[in-house]
């Protein structure tokens, strides 16, 4: 847990000097609001407060980077090391170069484009998300990482 903790503070960063500052102090105040509710406590957690930014995240090999919106939770949500961790490297470590994977209720498209990354141009990625400001915030990330094997789906089920 502790090896995550400091990769969830020192595999994320920013280009902006004051934008890493803020996302890792933000990061920090949400992993300590974690540990207290694995202890049986229910405090909130932190949106992002300030400006839009871009997150520059290394995931095992993948380097990845992700919008964070003002007053949103995708600070959280775009951390693999402190968002779903198990199912971020159930994901790295299972698909390779070539699969299909779909992501159903894709949010801002996490699972999109660590698959996305690792299948390359002879994989492909279904992302359906029914939320038309998550599907904004998708298609920002999907441009951001160059996942041209991705197909983005606006359904509701």
């Amino acid at each position: 847990m502790i090896n995550r903790v400091l990769k969830s503070l020192f595999n994320v960063s920013s280009d902006s000097f004051k934008c890493n500052l803020q996302y890792k102090t933000i990061t920090f105040f949400n992993l300590l609001m974690k540990s207290l509710h694995i202890l049986g406590f229910s405090p909130r957690s932190i949106n992002w407060k300030f400006s839009d930014c871009i997150i520059n995240i290394k995931f095992n090999n993948l380097k990845l980077d992700f919008f964070c919106p003002k007053d949103k939770s995708f600070n959280r949500y775009m951390n693999p090391y402190f968002h779903e961790y198990d199912i971020s490297t159930f994901i790295y470590h299972t698909l390779e170069e070539g699969d299909t994977f779909i992501d159903v209720g894709a949010m801002s498209g996490l699972y999109t484009i660590i698959a996305g990354k690792i299948l390359g141009n002879k994989g492909n990625v279904i992302s359906v998300e029914p939320n038309p400001e998550c599907l904004q915030n998708l298609q920002k990330n999907n441009g951001l990482n160059n996942c041209i094997n991705v197909t983005l789906l606006k359904k509701r089920l």
